[in-house]
């Protein structure tokens, strides 16, 4: 096993007005029997509160969907500095995050407004010096960083309530590259805990992340804070990682460009382990020319990652956006990889959607190669099964299908992370006694804490007499894994492809709580066993569910060490279509909600002092007056309604009514526009 080097040591838009939290109350039963949680709060809204937060006159800057280009170009103009614009993103993250349970941020980092500030005496020096360039191709960048990446200053949680005390004592190496290049980190973006579902993002630290344009929805996982909350505007980017699918997953979901680099082009070196052997980084962005200048940042090899000291320099290049072509998908042959999505369960307009898009890029210019297939193997000679991610091993009459996948991993690799971590478990074994975790995870858990071999005793003596061969090793030790990146790479030279494509899912985002949907992940089988780079981008958004109208995303697959032709394409593709939305439901229900709670306190008997229940029935929130504690409010199709939080308005009624006309068409948080920034559609 080879390990990296460590040192020791719903979203339910609710307005944007509270201000402190004053207490807590006992959870209480509606008028239909439908029990709400008990961790809700009463927070004073002020007047001067709200004035706090809200400034009249133009915007600053739209900090919604903003670009790396948007900002920069801000600040070469002098129209905004490095604290104001994280002052605007953290104030967005209070107003909306945790009060309507989207909950993609775990923690703000606590030094946010020092590292602001000397980013903001950097550029006065640059100005100062005659230049009108930026100190670094990120210069504050706010970037939402996965909780499992070591950042100083803030705890490595991985979405575990036992990690909340592993403070590291240096960042992880990507974290560092950001900063290198001028980035500011944000806070921690809220996981699956131990990234271990591909699904949901849970955690027993800041509990379930919510999918923002239907917040009923999972974001999938595990990387589902970072994607949830750029997808929010809550940051500029996001940094997450990539096991099976944990980056390309959410991205899909939410509507952005997510990117898996070739394993070895960007280090793993102080991110807490999954699987290291298939474990990597990647950019988070809302569009692709932003995760072309992440990567730019990112890749590079690290002495801490021997994975990235091999093939050093191959196709690697320090500007990715050179690549960046309009033009890319004319005369590019795409392969369609319908090994991995040949299923009667697709949802069919997500299948309509693949279709579109091959015909668009077709439309473009694009060769489309139909049904490409991963020839046979050696192992066995017979072609890789693609839904299973399984492999032939042994003679074809009597072989067997292997799973790549190895099942030791993780027990073995957090092990060896928690043994140098700054945190008092030494063992996963020591956190599973402990109890310190999130429930939905205990089967997960106790299945990798029951694992009693490592991966150097894999396949036991009694599989290989079988004929078993794949091993635990990496890509380069596994014999089944370099069969497999040998046999892609060789059908693509045949067939000569630029590109493979497929739907990152071919279902739409399960409703949280539900285990049991098809799910259509089709991004774990080729990319993370061959090493070869992956990315998705928004391929429209499906309405088959009659709910909310969800984003789907198109996968582009290239052979290892060739993210500039990935980015080429992808960047075509994205440019034809442009099929990203931003989440309007964040600023345009922000004045329904005022506007109810004004109205309910018309009516109340002490409006100076009127304590409110926020709703949500599908996406539509309603401020019901509560005089007392403990009120049973009748609620029809009461399984719907999630109770978001007590708010209690202090001040003249009067005052109140007049401040509601003031931000009936528009909000401004820190003088960022609230209103009339997105796109209809």
């Amino acid at each position: 096993m080879v390990h990296l080097h460590r040192p020791a040591i719903v979203f339910i838009p609710i307005i944007a007005i509270f201000c402190s939290v004053a207490g807590t109350h006992a959870g209480y039963t509606t008028g239909d029997s439908f029990t709400l949680a008990s961790n809700y709060t009463t927070d004073a809204v002020t007047v001067a509160g709200v004035a706090g937060l809200c400034q009249s006159g133009a915007p600053v800057f739209p900090v919604v969907e903003a670009t790396i280009s948007s900002v920069h170009e801000a600040f070469v103009d002098g129209k905004m500095s490095c604290s104001q614009l994280v002052q605007a993103y953290v104030q967005r993250i209070q107003a909306y995050d945790k009060a309507t349970g989207l909950s993609a941020v775990r923690i703000i980092n606590p030094d946010l407004n020092k590292e602001a500030a000397a980013k903001d005496q950097q550029l006065q020096q640059v100005r100062q010096a005659g230049s009108n360039g930026l100190p670094g191709g990120l210069f504050c960048v706010p970037v939402l960083v996965k909780d499992n990446f070591d950042t100083l200053g803030m705890a490595s949680a991985a979405g575990s309530a036992a990690l909340l005390d592993n403070f590291a004592s240096q960042d992880a190496q990507q974290v560092a590259r950001l900063k290198a290049a001028g980035a500011i980190v944000l806070g921690k973006g809220n996981m699956g805990e131990w990234a271990f579902s591909p699904i949901f993002s849970i955690s027993s630290v800041a509990g379930v992340v919510r999918n923002p344009y239907d917040l009923d929805r999972t974001p999938a996982g595990s990387s589902g804070g970072p994607a949830a909350g750029v997808a929010a505007s809550f940051a500029l980017v996001g940094l997450g990682t990539d096991t099976g699918n944990s980056v390309r997953g959410p991205a899909s979901h939410t509507a952005l460009v997510g990117m898996r680099p070739t394993l070895g082009l960007t280090s793993r070196a102080g991110i807490v382990p999954l699987d290291n052997t298939s474990d990597i980084s990647g950019p988070l962005a809302r569009s692709v020319e932003d995760v072309a200048r992440m990567l730019e940042a990112l890749a590079g090899p690290d002495p801490k990652d021997p994975l990235t000291l091999t093939n050093r320099g191959l196709n690697r290049t320090a500007n990715y956006t050179r690549y960046l072509d309009r033009g890319g998908l004319k005369g590019a042959r795409v392969g369609v990889l319908r090994q991995v999505i040949n299923t009667a369960i697709n949802d069919t307009e997500v299948m309509q959607l693949f279709q579109d898009a091959l015909n668009l890029m077709a439309s473009q210019g694009a060769q489309i190669v139909e049904d490409f297939r991963i020839a046979g193997n050696s192992l066995g000679g017979y072609d890789w099964d693609g839904r299973s991610g399984q492999w032939w091993t042994g003679s074809t009459d009597a072989g067997h299908w292997e799973d790549i996948n190895c099942g030791a991993h993780f027990k073995s690799d957090l092990d060896w992370y928690l043994s140098s971590a700054g945190t008092r478990y030494r063992s996963i074994q020591d956190i599973a006694d402990a109890g310190l975790y999130h429930p939905t995870i205990n089967s997960s858990l106790a299945a990798r804490v029951a694992v009693g071999y490592t991966p150097a005793d894999y396949p036991t003596d009694g599989m290989r007499s079988a004929g078993f061969v794949c091993g635990c090793g990496d890509y380069f030790d596994n014999p089944c894994r370099a069969e497999f990146r040998k046999r892609l790479i060789e059908s693509m030279n045949n067939a000569n492809l630029d590109v493979i494509v497929y739907p990152t899912w071919t279902n739409l985002p399960r409703l949280i709580g539900d285990y049991f949907s098809p799910d259509g992940n089709d991004s774990p089988q080729v990319a993370p066993p061959t090493g070869a780079p992956a990315m998705t981008v928004p391929m429209g958004f499906a309405q088959s569910s009659g709910r909310s109208p969800m984003s789907t995303g198109l996968q582009f697959l290239a052979r290892p060490w060739d993210e500039g032709r990935l980015l080429r394409v992808a960047f075509a593709y994205e440019q034809a279509t442009m099929f990203r939305r931003c989440v309007s439901q964040v600023t345009s229900a922000i004045t329904l909600v005022f506007t109810s709670a004004i109205t309910s306190a018309l009516t109340s008997t002490s409006p100076q002092s009127t304590l409110f229940s926020m709703y949500t029935l599908q996406g539509r929130l309603w401020a019901v007056p509560e005089p007392e504690a403990g009120l049973r409010v009748p609620i029809s199709s009461s399984k719907h309604w999630v109770l978001v939080r007590h708010v209690t308005l202090l001040g003249s009624l009067s005052t109140w009514i007049d401040y509601a006309e003031q931000v009936d068409e528009s909000l401004c948080l820190g003088g960022f526009s609230c209103a009339g920034d997105c796109r209809a559609g």
